[in-house]
């Protein structure tokens, strides 16, 4: 019987091929690269695991086969068994097949995820699936510790801080990450994006987050310019769709 797989879309579990026929599809893409992820992992302890069985056999096979039968003498004393007893040879084979037996265990180890390896895995999948298909806005929220409407109304910041250093983000894929600047004649672009065990990362911008309650939260972070500092913030957007598919293609 096929392996199947539990799914958060419908509550249920599904075969790989279930998945796989719907790789396409945006709403099923991220859970079948999870699935597939999943499934390589099992074929590779199950292979690992066969080859450590088939050299325990040949091992086995080998020892029982190689042992010569020796008739008890019992005229022959001890001190003459010590003398005339033939000395083992060491088994290079048996030696060979204890090392890749050894080995093979080692692969298994390191094939099964941590808990830490898995905790990590999780809340990165946390992090995708929150912002999968969702708008956000990057921009700054103080400037030398102020807030920035109010640096830049005593000028204290550049007068374009807002302008220039806000970026509208949609998140396409679980690749692609769609951006526009502010200004109807600014062109819509797309860049990759990646998520760390700590960081959403995009184009330069290094976005920490962490996981409460099963809840994703991003922190605010700290850009240096020059001699001063900005911190950035990313704020949810629901209109960023449409804003930068209203914008010119670069």
């Amino acid at each position: 019987m096929a392996r199947k797989y539990f799914s958060e879309h419908t509550r249920a579990k599904h075969t790989y091929q279930f998945f796989k026929d719907r790789r396409n599809d945006p709403k099923w893409h991220d859970e079948y690269l999870v699935v597939r992820s999943k499934r390589n992992r099992t074929i590779a302890i199950e292979g690992i695991l066969l080859v450590v069985l088939s050299l325990a056999v040949i091992l086995w096979w080998h020892n029982s086969v190689s042992q010569p039968y020796v008739a008890e003498n019992t005229s022959t004393t001890s001190a003459d068994s010590k003398i005339n007893r033939p000395k083992k040879k060491k088994n290079g084979l048996g030696r060979f097949i204890k090392k890749q037996v050894k080995t093979a265990k080692k692969d298994i180890a390191s094939a099964k995820p941590n808990s830490s390896q898995q905790a990590n895995t999780d809340n990165q999948q946390k992090v995708q699936n929150y912002i999968l298909h969702k708008g956000f806005e990057i921009g700054p929220k103080l400037y030398d510790g102020e807030p920035i409407d109010k640096a830049m109304e005593e000028r204290k910041a550049p007068q374009n801080s807002v302008h220039d250093g806000t970026v509208t983000l949609y998140f396409a894929n679980s690749e692609i990450v769609e951006q526009s600047f502010i200004g109807s004649y600014n062109p819509k672009f797309e860049s990759h994006y990646r998520i760390t065990p700590n960081e959403l990362i995009v184009r330069n911008d290094h976005i920490p987050y962490e996981i409460n309650n099963g809840q994703v939260i991003f922190k605010n972070w700290l850009v240096k310019d020059g001699s001063h500092t900005v911190i950035y913030e990313i704020r949810n957007y629901p209109g960023a769709k449409e804003d930068i598919d209203s914008k010119p293609a670069r």
